[in-house]
């Protein structure tokens, strides 16, 4: 081969190599419309190598304050009852405040998260404002824990005096404090007002069990002890507790007033944050992103919290309750700048999030993987092997956009196993183009989706997807997580997704107070048999058409069933014993003409049931759209029945009339003990 020969053809190859390095970059930018290739080793904004960023680190502390309360309030409620005492506030309180850190930290975190709807900043007198208020309340508290332990261990007439005194003050201040930050900046305000809410009900469900034993004696009028402009708020239930009581203070009027103050903070923090997501959604040039994390860091702050209030009543639940939060979060979504810019909201909202429907559990992941470019692999599509809880195997559609050549990596996910954090690497600044997933198991073992890409590090970005851990921590380990991945969904990043290959990806979560799974009976909803335990609807087996599952109205901890036909539950019930169980529902039944026929299958024998004639909670149909707390009532579908094993419970629809809806939330095993 002559000089000349040679030298051609090094210079045909060496042209080809440019042009399929060209192709690649033309189609990364074309996929991304990113005007600033050129810093692409620069950190970016939202998707940079600080792990914090993807968690939102101004608000971290916040966030991981209110998962820890939720799940300590969740233990707590589970946990043997002392009489009216749930938790102390020794326990509760120093999760705001964490030795060493800014006592502010939490609290700026709180006004950060309700502040995302508005586009400025928070301003720092409302940051003083509200962390000065709860730092007083917190002193007062402690004081008030300190005198009521003092007589609950030596129970003289002396120190039942100075826990009252420190009762009613307390009481007054955190009234008078609770109303104020219902002010100008309510929306802002609201995951701290929540928290504080929390603390009050704590504190009257104290009182609740133990006034007359501090002041049996006392016959003080309860205007001598409320001001007028105090009750103005709850004027009509609190008359009635005054009414009940016989205008005197007393356990008795404090057990009316925590069920009142119930019912007004889940109300007021389901409306509040309807509202500020409202004003978010309508705001101008908003991202997904955006929306989705205000939604996330309140539910996780506020409506997960508000859930568990209904087990404060302790005539509903005089002994301790397990509760479960069935609703799921996603965190930020992988999504092409092509996406951002062009697909609106509720797009991407319908594209890359689950519709309302029953709790599945994963068994398989099925990743598909095609080529962007001659050179560059990506992530097209993606299935899911799920079961409902204690169902069989089913195969989802495929999400994305998959060609015939793509090619499958199925990821296993054990049984009884949870994926509790992902490491993502991804082409920086380009989030569609995904080199690797790793999915972290609580078993402590990783399981790896690879797409084949090769970049060097200065060309790839690392991010941590997951939840805070039981101590804070970010990214949480195998031991301390409170949330496991429950669903994943790709989408075509453009219009043309046969040929660009630009996805989103998305990733859910559930609370992991759903996994009652119990190793030896090899199920789910394991009841117990010394304390109430709740199954939510939505952890069926079996829903057929056309009942179906509606969204939540916030403040239950998930999703609801409109039954119009049939309901299926399976139980695990590990010990004999004999259970009553109850269905907390809404309904709309005009002339009491819903009817239900309960069956129940058990190891130790077979009961069948007849419930006629329930009655309406609500006014008209259009409060079953967006049920508030008061609608929500308690039914008993069952004597008491010794049950064991696995047990099947069928309920049923004996009715026909089509104008009436029934609406459940969740079935009650109370043990008779």
């Amino acid at each position: 081969m002559s000089m000349k020969s040679l030298i051609q053809r090094i210079y045909l190859v060496l042209l080809t190599e440019i042009l399929t390095i060209l192709d690649t970059l033309l189609q990364i930018i074309r996929i991304n419309h990113y005007k600033n290739w050129i810093n692409m080793c620069q950190k970016n904004q939202q998707y940079g190598e600080n792990l914090e960023t993807f968690a939102s680190a101004d608000t971290i502390a916040g966030v991981s304050a209110g998962v820890i309360v939720v799940g300590t309030m969740l233990g707590a409620f589970a946990a043997p009852i002392t009489a009216g005492l749930i938790i102390s506030f020794g326990t509760l309180l120093p999760i705001f405040w964490k030795p060493g850190e800014d006592p502010k930290t939490v609290w700026q975190a709180f006004l950060k998260i309700g502040n995302r709807p508005f586009s400025s900043p928070v301003d720092q007198a409302l940051i003083d404002l509200l962390s000065n208020k709860a730092r007083s309340l917190e002193s007062q508290f402690n004081d008030f824990q300190r005198y009521f332990d003092i007589w609950n261990n030596n129970k003289t007439p002396g120190n039942a005096g100075e826990v009252l005194r420190r009762f009613s003050s307390l009481d007054a201040d955190i009234i008078r404090e609770l109303e104020q930050l219902k002010g100008n900046y309510y929306i802002t305000v609201l995951p701290g007002y929540a928290q504080v809410a929390n603390w009050h009900l704590n504190l009257l469900r104290i009182a609740a069990f133990y006034y007359d034993q501090w002041a049996s004696s006392s016959n003080l009028s309860i205007q001598s002890i409320y001001p007028e402009d105090y009750i103005n708020d709850l004027q009509t239930c609190l008359t009635n507790c005054a009414i009940e009581s016989g205008n005197k203070i007393s356990s008795k009027y404090y057990k009316c007033v925590l069920k009142c103050r119930i019912n007004e903070y889940i109300n007021y923090c389901s409306k509040t944050y309807q509202e500020g997501l409202n004003i978010l959604k309508n705001s101008s040039g908003l991202k997904w992103n955006e929306y989705n994390t205000y939604r996330r860091e309140m539910t996780l702050n506020v409506l997960d919290l508000i859930a568990v209030f209904p087990n404060y009543d302790p005539d509903k639940y005089l002994i301790s309750t397990k509760s479960q939060l069935t609703r799921e979060i996603y965190t930020d979504a992988l999504i092409d700048a092509f996406a951002n810019a062009h697909f609106n909201i509720n797009d991407i909202e319908n594209s890359l999030t689950r519709p309302p429907g029953l709790v599945t559990w994963i068994n398989r992941l099925d990743f598909y993987t095609g080529m962007f470019t001659k050179s560059v692999p990506g992530l097209t599509a993606n299935g899911i092997n799920y079961s409902f809880t204690n169902g069989n195997s089913n195969d989802s559609p495929i999400y994305g956009y998959r060609l015939s050549d793509d090619s499958s990596t199925p990821i296993q996910i054990p049984r009884n196993q949870y994926v509790y954090n992902m490491l993502i690497t991804y082409l920086r600044d380009s989030p569609s183009v995904i080199q690797k997933i790793e999915f972290n198991l609580n078993n402590q073992q990783t399981r790896t989706y690879d797409t084949g890409l090769t970049l060097a590090p200065t060309y790839q970005s690392t991010i941590n997807l997951s939840l805070p851990g039981k101590d804070r921590s970010f990214p949480p380990k195998f031991n301390n997580y409170t949330h496991f991945l429950s669903y994943v969904k790709t989408a075509p990043g453009d219009e043309r997704p046969s040929s660009s290959r630009a996805r989103n990806v998305c990733f859910g979560w559930m609370h992991f107070s759903v996994n009652d799974y119990d190793v030896l009976a090899g199920g789910y909803n394991t009841i117990s048999n010394k304390i109430i335990t709740q199954i939510p609807a939505v952890k069926a087996r079996h829903l057929p058409l056309p009942s179906f599952v509606m969204p939540g109205p916030g403040h239950t901890g998930g999703n609801l069933v409109v039954l119009s036909t049939q309901i299926e539950f399976q139980c695990i019930v590990l010990n004999p014993v004999s259970y009553k169980i109850r269905m907390r529902y809404v309904a709309y039944s005009p002339n009491r003409s819903i009817n239900l026929t309960v069956s129940i299958r058990s190891e130790i024998g077979n009961y069948q049931n007849i419930v006629p004639n329930i009655s309406s909670t609500v006014q008209s149909p259009e409060d079953t759209k967006n049920p508030k707390y008061e609608h929500f009532q308690y039914l008993d579908i069952s004597i008491p029945l010794e049950l064991f094993g696995i047990t099947n419970i069928t309920i049923t629809r004996s009715d026909s009339i089509s104008n009436n809806t029934l609406i459940i939330d969740k079935i009650e095993f109370t043990p008779d003990v």
